[in-house]
């Protein structure tokens, strides 16, 4: 089975500059597949993790941006095939809909994704399913 390849994060940064985290977070991500070029791109910064099963990859667009924030997974073509927000959502019966809630952050655990967010300023975390395409329960992070 094919695998993405070449995945890298990229950002024109000037060393001499005095820079935030925010400021140095790419702007855009990319990767091949089966020969062709894929990218996502977003001024307001990109996190993302390539899954362990080099098949799919964890996508957080504009962390500090509350307007344009995206929390997502895509596969090797870059379909999103989880949105993690929607997905939340739905599970916790539209409860948070109309809360402050931003995704900061995406990175594995032992063996295990999390995607963090705060939610009216306190922060969590929520483990995923990449298999089954499914969230676990929020998780207070302190």
């Amino acid at each position: 089975m094919d695998k993405i390849k070449e995945f890298s994060n990229s950002n024109k940064i000037n060393s001499d500059d005095q820079m935030s985290i925010i400021d140095i977070l790419p702007n855009t991500i990319s990767w091949s597949y089966k020969g062709k070029i894929y990218k996502i791109e977003n001024e307001d910064k990109v996190i993302a993790v390539l899954l362990e099963n080099n098949n799919q990859i964890a996508v957080i667009e504009a962390p500090s941006n509350k307007t344009h924030n995206k929390a997502y997974i895509v596969d090797n073509t870059g379909q999103v095939i989880m949105n993690i927000y929607e997905i939340f959502l739905r599970k916790n019966n539209s409860k948070y809909c109309g809360k402050f809630i931003i995704f900061t952050d995406v990175y594995y655990i032992k063996d295990e994704l999390y995607f963090f967010l705060v939610l009216n300023n306190t922060d969590f975390r929520l483990r995923i399913d990449t298999i089954n395409l499914q969230i676990g329960d929020l998780i207070e992070s302190r």
